[in-house]
């Protein structure tokens, strides 16, 4: 049951959350053990279509900047991955779940592999092949949350404060955020290549730490550092052809 009716939070983002159907559109109450089960599974639910949401959101549109839109680049793979997980659980599923109907022709549901009823597929096992899964659209979660309203290097501060706060000490979840935050770097450090080498500045989106200044006083500072701040200006053009000149 979808328990966030399609709401959009403060950040115009969808709060979608799901939740256990109430018993009277379950038939009756589900067993304890079963119900503990379902509703250990369900953040998994909630957190896969928000950072669904999210990533959908970003990778369509580039005003966000092209390091938002690598690492959900990144994400999305992840996701696609889960997806795939899912097709191949669910064919084992119909593999070595019984026949809904004994007397049914065993070539419809799937011939022999289909006559596993000694070792029917069940919630538990279910539960414990969905343990990585489940860590993993936690950690995609709180990394969505988390850089929402960033791009360029404070996104990426962003992902290294999970790492080295939250998620500490997690090697599964550090596995997937080293995996984002190298992904997102490299049109970071594109930036900062061509940069360097050549002094062009390629930052259509505002993301990079140096800003061009034009009109009095032209050439570039720290982002930031406007009048009296922590601001370093280069006297000279905004030009790439101009850094040979200052540095001859």
């Amino acid at each position: 049951n979808n328990g966030g009716g399609g709401r959009n939070g403060d950040d115009g983002m969808p709060s979608l959350s799901y939740r256990l159907a109430p018993e009277s559109t379950l038939g009756g109450p589900l067993d304890p053990s079963l119900r503990h089960l379902v509703e250990r599974l369900l953040p998994l639910c909630t957190h896969h279509a928000r950072v669904d949401a999210f990533v959908s959101s970003r990778l369509s549109r580039y005003e966000f900047g092209v390091v938002a839109h690598a690492l959900c680049e990144a994400a999305d793979g992840l996701l696609g991955e889960y997806v795939d997980f899912c097709a191949r659980t669910e064919r084992t599923y119909m593999r070595e779940s019984p026949p809904l109907f004994g007397g049914a022709d065993r070539t419809v549901f799937g011939g022999a592999a289909a006559a596993s009823a000694d070792r029917p597929f069940s919630m538990s096992r279910l539960y414990v092949l969905l343990q990585p899964s489940l860590r993993t659209m936690a950690v995609l979660h709180s990394v969505t949350r988390a850089i929402r309203p960033l791009k360029g290097g404070a996104l990426l501060n962003a992902v290294s404060d999970l790492a080295d706060g939250p998620y500490l000490g997690d090697e599964a979840a550090l596995d997937v955020l080293r995996y984002l935050h190298d992904r997102a770097s490299e049109p970071y450090e594109s930036m900062l290549r061509e940069w360097l080498e050549s002094g062009t500045l390629r930052d259509p989106h505002g993301e990079f730490m140096i800003e061009a200044v034009y009109g009095r006083g032209a050439g570039y500072s720290l982002v930031g550092g406007g009048a009296g701040g922590a601001g370093v200006g280069v006297d000279g053009g905004t030009d790439g052809d101009d850094w040979d000149g200052w540095f001859a």
